[in-house]
């Protein structure tokens, strides 16, 4: 619920208390990562699209910073040698080094594409960043420059956690694939530079390997895919639904094939949605997310999380309290018509409404 706890973890079965809760401020919505602060004097967090700085004393809120281009995943330290910069992943797809006390950023870096996420992490020295990203790789980055310096290939699933050792250029990579792999990075011969090079634009495409094939993705301009639209369109819900219990297709909301994407046509369902829940301000619901088969199981669950996701979001964005919305993820499981022809498998591609509470 956006608490924050506090307890000591070396007095055994300890009840953790709450330092303090971020969803009494208005500006934010749910945590998504945190990490101690390089000085080691404070919490960092990330929420929506801002990281924020609390007190570890008083869990008093020092100071926020906003990240204009996406929500934000998650944020490490770099605390061994400089003792000065963050990292923070976002949903478009980037990660972003921040200076910590200054809130300015140093270095944004293109790893993977839009809605794909995963961990990031900082080497002994503070040179190099590793990330996983949301498939079955991990890469190594001399951030400061930008430039990619090693991609680490072996999982056959996706790299959810990867850590640099805290002693010397060793990282350990952890996949669904069952396996933790480690790797020994030779940090590549330093090249003098010529005075009017420019370094490697890695953020104009970035290689991604997914479902065992390679594909080449160019940078875009994040789409503002539900704001500004007219498209005269019915929706699938309407004031008789609403009874408790009742659960509602709403075949309007369409993303873009195997992205968390909103396509134009689902404005006016989420604008109907709105407005129902804004007039029933004691309305409860429930967002299902459901997905077709293509493509690998695992895969499609945390697809139809992000999806429904993104519906919660535009929800929360235009004033619904986040408790009102409740979440499930259910991939490819519970299909409502055959997988073996694009015309019937695409109603599998659904989110779903329950109303819980009127």
């Amino acid at each position: 619920g956006g608490s924050v706890m506090r307890a000591d973890v070396g007095i055994p079965n300890q009840t953790a208390e709450i330092l303090t809760s971020i969803s009494v401020q208005n500006k934010f919505q749910r945590m998504t990562g945190g990490t101690i602060s390089p000085d080691n004097t404070s919490l960092v967090l990330t929420t929506g699209n801002y990281w924020v700085v609390l007190d570890l004393g008083t869990g008093k809120f020092l100071r926020s910073h906003y990240y204009k281009y996406a929500s934000l995943n998650d944020i490490v330290s770099e605390p061994y040698v400089n003792k000065k910069y963050v990292s923070v992943w976002s949903y478009d797809g980037y990660v972003t080094v921040w200076d910590y006390t200054t809130g300015a950023i140093y270095s944004r870096i293109q790893v993977t594409y839009m809605n794909r996420y995963s961990a990031a992490t900082f080497s002994l020295d503070g040179k190099y960043l590793a990330t996983g990203v949301h498939d079955n790789i991990a890469k190594v980055w001399d951030w400061k420059k930008p430039r990619l310096v090693a991609t680490l290939h072996g999982h056959q699933k996706m790299v959810r956690t990867i850590r640099f050792s805290p002693v010397e250029h060793l990282i350990a990579t952890a996949s669904y694939d069952g396996t933790v792999k480690l790797w020994k990075i030779k940090p590549p011969e330093e090249e003098e530079e010529e005075e009017n090079t420019e370094p490697e634009k890695l953020v104009e495409r970035d290689t991604v390997y997914l479902r065992d094939t390679v594909y080449v993705e160019k940078k875009q301009d994040k789409p503002n895919p539900i704001e500004g639209l007219t498209e005269e369109i019915e929706t699938s819900i309407d004031e008789s639904d609403l009874v408790v219990g009742n659960t509602i297709n709403l075949k309007n909301i369409q993303f873009e094939r195997g992205k968390a994407v909103l396509l134009e046509q689902s404005h006016a369902e989420l604008q109907k949605l709105l407005e129902l829940m804004q007039e029933h301000k004691k309305m409860l619901i429930r967002l299902d997310g459901h997905t077709d088969n293509v493509g690998r199981s695992h895969l499609n669950l945390r697809l139809s999380g992000e999806r429904i996701r993104i519906v919660k979001e535009y929800l929360i964005n235009k004033g619904v309290k986040s408790y009102r919305i409740r979440t499930r993820a259910f991939g490819d499981s519970k299909p409502i018509a055959s997988n073996k022809k694009e015309k019937t498998r695409k109603l599998n591609r659904r989110v779903e409404v329950t109303i819980l509470e009127l």
